[in-house]
């Protein structure tokens, strides 16, 4: 349950409810009251006459004396439009409310629940007026109530637990009952899930909030025979279930307090034209994946997984959604800048006005990232503490554990690697629980991620976003990607054609050819083959040494120590250059090597083919990319053995002039798949601003 300093409640009455006009909730109110003391009768009245508008009143009891003690006060206080019913001595005051008036309850739009409650106990002796006093103490206080159920979708306002309660809120012996109870509606609950309800179970709702419960059609006889216990009934999981309920059906809840009876400093809020702050502090998702996940294992070896507080947000306009590791410039290569070129097109398009924001995951944004975009856009470290009105976001989520993301009805995630793909999986099962539907996300599918790891958990949780087809759409980042990916069925595929970087065909030149080999160099990634490589430079170096020792050899994409690289001569490592460099080279080196073991091409090869210079790649499970430019030559099995003997051919090739570094447009594949247009993808969506 939340800490005593962080567990916060909505004082009432609210000034801005006292011009809230109440006449319009007439006739839409039941008043639903088990009255097992009868004595009591005169004092629920009395609170009652406080509801400034017609309601029906509908009393259970549990026996004819008891019945006829209370139509005698009700006639003589000349209250009128009542039922009372007598209802079997089961369930306390649950079971007469939601089995004997189910259908009254449902007939309303609004209904509150109170019963004739009487503590044993002289701790909670005030317990009954407490919350009596919250619920209705006053006319404003009813004013201010509905207007909190007029806002944000509230389903349910309950008081504050009482104060000598509140350190002992648990699930007692419930757990079981609670968790077997909701799985009949499909709620999933653990030990974990963040405990909130109504204790004492009073409390005003929009009966379409407990829906769920009231269509279980449970009975007098699912309620155990009364033999006064104080726990461990269907009645007590029923009164700890009722939050659960009301969020699955989208609604969210708020508590309330008068002030009067808190001792936790600073825990009643106020609303003064604040209304949203003061909700995001009170109001917690219950059914938020993140409280489950809190402790888990996975958090601590997996980093990236950590699951992000989710917060509903009932702003209508469409956002379209950025999920990346970072945007840090130094640590940025070309799967997040073709992901920030995608989310760009979508952010300015021709069918939908969108917001946009961009959630970045796994690196706090350093200096260079916030001059880069503070301009454009406004930069959130952490916590809630922003209006989800903002048109232009970026949310800095490295620490998950403080604050949350707030999930609208009409957001669009795009993912970017397998991670983010689960995010954007719990998002959209988060936005059809709130919201009862979801928009399919856009997996960018950049590689076979699986193939990252070796069989392992890392392996299986990369694998496990394929099978998700039904929740997103795909995006497959390369032509060669697209035909192994067919192995997983997916629908409505859209692919990335190639296309050159504009800024470096902009900048390649028409120069001399230099005795230069380019190669791709990148030891901290498995995939690009990089002691393969090296080896296989040394390897022709050692078979024809005269000749390439007039070869000048430059590693580009990673600064690495020159250590690793010490056995080969006449290397220069260059790590990440800019584009106007990355231009410059590729004008003026005769040979490139560039090698991927996985079915995605990669830009380096392309980009050198490209420009004129022959390249050296390998074959992956059916991906050859000779097919698409004349200048590469593409290695089966390849070894440093191979490697050298290549590129001691193409040297020699090229001295003799039987190769030549002419500038060549990549081939595109005959694909069966759509070639990527926003428009065609948001015409999958039926949305509008």
């Amino acid at each position: 349950r939340p800490n005593d300093d962080n567990d916060f409640s909505i004082k009432l009455p609210i000034a801005e409810a006292n011009s809230f006009e109440c006449s319009k909730y007439s006739g839409k109110l039941a008043v639903v009251v088990h009255v097992f003391y009868p004595d009591l009768i005169n004092e629920i009245i009395d609170y009652l006459l406080n509801i400034p508008f017609h309601f029906k009143l509908f009393i259970s009891t549990n026996t004819q004396e008891k019945k006829d003690a209370i139509e005698d006060v009700l006639q003589n206080r000349n209250i009128c439009d009542v039922v009372v019913k007598i209802l079997p001595n089961r369930g306390r005051d649950i079971a007469p409310t939601i089995v004997g008036f189910k259908n009254e309850i449902l007939e309303h739009e609004y209904f509150l629940h109170l019963h004739s409650k009487k503590s044993p106990h002289g701790a909670l002796e005030d317990w009954r007026t407490y919350t009596y006093e919250n619920l209705l103490g006053s006319k404003d206080i009813v004013a201010s109530v509905f207007y909190l159920l007029s806002q944000s979708n509230v389903g349910i306002v309950f008081p504050q637990h009482f104060r000598v309660l509140r350190g002992c809120i648990n699930w007692g012996y419930n757990f079981e009952c609670v968790r077997d109870l909701l799985k009949r509606s499909s709620i999933n609950i653990s030990a974990n899930t963040l405990l909130e309800f109504p204790s004492g179970s009073m409390f005003w709702a929009k009966s379409k909030a407990l829906e769920p419960l009231l269509e279980l059609s449970l009975s007098f006889d699912d309620f155990p025979e009364e033999a006064a216990q104080v726990d461990g009934t269907l009645a007590h999981a029923i009164e700890r279930s009722l939050l659960y309920f009301a969020e699955s059906k989208g609604f969210t809840w708020l508590k309330i307090s008068t002030g009067s009876f808190e001792y936790v400093k600073d825990t009643v809020l106020v609303v003064n034209n604040n209304f949203n702050d003061v909700f995001r502090k009170v109001y917690r998702p219950l059914l938020c994946n993140s409280y489950v996940r809190s402790k888990l294992k996975l958090n601590h070896v997996i980093p990236e997984t950590r699951a992000e507080n989710l917060f509903p947000s009932y702003n209508p306009k469409p956002r379209i959604n950025l999920i990346v590791n970072t945007l840090n410039p130094s640590q940025v290569f070309g799967g997040v800048n073709t992901a920030l070129k995608i989310f760009n097109q979508f952010c300015v398009n021709d069918l939908v006005d969108f917001d946009c924001r961009i959630i970045v995951c796994d690196a706090a944004l350093d200096s260079d990232a916030r001059r880069l975009y503070e301009l454009q856009y406004k930069i959130i470290t952490h916590g809630m503490n922003y209006d989800d009105e903002e048109p232009k976001l970026i949310i800095n989520n490295f620490y998950r554990s403080v604050g949350a993301i707030f999930i609208r009805p009409n957001d669009i995630f795009i993912a970017t690697a397998w991670w983010t793909a689960e995010k954007a999986s719990r998002c959209y099962d988060f936005q059809t629980r709130f919201f009862k539907y979801a928009h399919k996300f856009i997996y960018l599918i950049q590689d076979y991620e699986s193939n990252f790891y070796p069989w392992s958990t890392n392996w299986q949780l990369a694998n496990n976003t394929y099978s998700l087809r039904e929740q997103f759409i795909p995006l497959i980042n390369a032509e060669e990607l697209v035909s192994f990916m067919e192995q997983f069925d997916f629908n409505n595929v859209f692919y990335l054609p190639y296309l050159i970087n504009e800024k470096v065909r902009m900048n390649l030149k028409s120069s001399l050819r230099k005795k230069q080999i380019l190669f791709y160099g990148r030891p901290n990634v498995a995939r690009n083959l990089f002691e393969l490589l090296i080896d296989g430079l040394y390897i022709w170096q050692k078979l024809d040494p005269i000749e390439a020792a007039k070869w000048e050899i430059i590693s580009l994409g990673e600064e690495y120590p020159d250590s690793s690289v010490n056995h080969l001569q006449n290397v220069k490592i260059k790590g990440k250059v800019s584009l106007e460099e990355y231009a410059t080279l590729l004008s003026e080196s005769m040979l490139g090597i560039s090698l991927m073991c996985s079915p995605h091409p990669s830009y380096p090869p392309l980009e050198m083919a490209y420009a004129g210079v022959i390249t050296i790649t390998n074959s992956y499970d059916g991906k050859d990319l000779s097919l698409r430019s004349p200048n590469i030559f593409s290695i089966d099995n390849i070894s440093s053995e191979t490697l050298g003997l290549k590129i001691l051919n193409l040297v020699k090739e090229l001295n003799s002039g039987a190769l030549i570094n002419n500038l060549e447009p990549i081939k595109d594949l005959p694909l069966n798949a759509m070639q990527f247009d926003v428009n065609g993808i948001l015409n999958l969506f039926h949305l509008d601003s």
